[in-house]
């Protein structure tokens, strides 16, 4: 295979434990870390584009935790003032989706009685965030996608099947979105112990044994 033009890839930063969002200007990065040395501690962090002047803007403490979660990601609002977030509280199996100011850290609840948030994105007119939530503490409904006005309205859901969404972005003209799904499609197998057994399929329900 043939290199890609341009320079090689260097690292600027490590210790991310999230997807990056970019600041609309391009010059930041915010991201969740999982903090070392301190067990329990995890934090919504910013850094310069080149990887300089790191700095945890929100840090929670146990049972409270921004990470670690599975494709998790905050987002940067559009005139770069607020980043939104998803704190997940383990002691209340819920979490909250907030805003926080990017230069003093202040946070601000727009959703807490969601089983799990994980994945945010800012709409681009800055209304409000699509996020990826899940109500239902059991999973028998699979993650889906919903909108949160910034003004605090009630939550829209957007989706409404069997897909796990796991991620969204959301085109400039807030015509379009898109995101990684999952279709789980799981079922139940016999086998007897004797070598060379043949193995049988379960007349059963989708998603049985997940």
């Amino acid at each position: 295979t043939s290199a890609l033009p341009g320079p090689p890839p260097r690292r600027i930063l490590s210790g991310i434990d999230s997807a990056v969002s970019f600041s609309p200007d391009g010059r930041r990065f915010a991201y969740y870390r999982s903090e070392p040395g301190h067990s329990g501690h995890s934090s919504l962090v910013i850094a310069n584009i080149d990887g300089t002047h790191v700095r945890p803007i929100a840090t929670k403490r146990t049972p409270d935790r921004f990470v670690p979660a599975f494709f998790t990601s905050p987002s940067w609002s559009p005139d770069g003032r607020t980043i939104a977030a998803a704190v997940q509280q383990q002691s209340k199996y819920q979490s909250a989706l907030v805003t926080v100011d990017a230069e003093s850290g202040r946070e601000r609840v727009l959703r807490a009685e969601f089983a799990n948030i994980s994945f945010t994105a800012w709409t681009p007119d800055g209304a409000g965030v699509v996020f990826v939530g899940q109500q239902d503490p059991s999973w028998a409904t699979p993650p889906q996608l919903w909108f949160q006005p910034i003004n605090g309205g009630d939550p829209r859901r957007i989706t409404s099947d069997t897909m796990e969404y796991r991620n969204v972005s959301v085109t400039d003209d807030r015509s379009l979105l898109l995101s990684v799904a999952t279709d789980h499609s799981t079922t139940l197998w016999t086998a007897g112990l004797e070598p060379g057994s043949t193995a049988k399929k379960i007349s059963s329900m989708r998603g049985d044994g997940l």
